[in-house]
């Protein structure tokens, strides 16, 4: 019988479930496209008994995996997390622990304003190790960026003009809007219309964000 909660159509929660469970980790919530602590879309293999238990008490509310996962960086084990969080919000892990979830760990994963958040659990005593977290990181990291990568190329025609790649490439460098117009002989008024494009183009708030996504799409070299 399949007890998975699962909504949407999003593939990327898919990819990380595949390979979380080919790496010998069935009990996962994945959560994609993070609003606060609203998912776009999940995928939750926990016993259903609790999963019912955790939503009527409004347990993600307040909880400090998720809380992790849209704060910070870095994974962590839970026992780490439990170190750092109020007593009111280790309730959620008491109880997991309560349903023979005892060990597992959260991972943040961050491109821009995308967060998703890979948590998984364990019914042994130890954790996931240090090379388990670090490997299982890497490639939940990669699989949300493949994914976001080809989003942005669906959703947006890259098509930048020969004076754009040009300024991107000086921002690359960690150039200014001045070493542009320098760089590129122009006025002023004509590097800012410049990077103006090339920011709407590249659907980039500055120059840092700019980089950013042209890196993200393999549009530097």
């Amino acid at each position: 019988m399949n007890t998975d909660t699962h909504y949407g159509e999003n593939s990327v929660v898919n990819d990380l479930a595949t390979y979380f469970r080919r790496i010998g980790f069935h009990n996962l919530a994945i959560g994609d496209g993070f609003n606060y602590y609203l998912p776009e879309d999940m995928l939750v293999t926990y016993a259903p008994e609790w999963q019912k238990h955790y939503f009527d008490n409004e347990f993600q509310l307040r909880d400090p995996i998720i809380y992790h996962g849209t704060t910070h960086d870095m994974p962590v084990v839970w026992d780490e997390l439990q170190k750092s969080v109020a007593d009111t919000d280790n309730k959620v892990l008491n109880h997991a622990r309560d349903f023979n979830m005892r060990n597992g760990a959260v991972i943040p994963i961050k491109f821009g304003n995308h967060i998703s958040i890979v948590s998984f659990a364990t019914d042994g005593l130890k954790p996931p190790t240090d090379i388990e977290l670090e490997c299982a990181t890497f490639v939940s990291r990669l699989i949300v960026r493949s994914h976001l990568k080809a989003k942005f190329f669906q959703h947006h025609e890259i098509q930048l003009k020969p004076d754009q790649l040009a300024a991107l490439q000086i921002l690359s460098y960690g150039g200014s809007r001045q070493d542009v117009a320098d760089k590129l002989q122009l006025q002023p008024e004509g590097a800012k219309s410049l990077l103006d494009r090339l920011y709407k183009s590249l659907d980039a708030k500055n120059g840092n964000h700019a980089v950013g996504n042209a890196a993200r799409l393999g549009l530097l070299h």
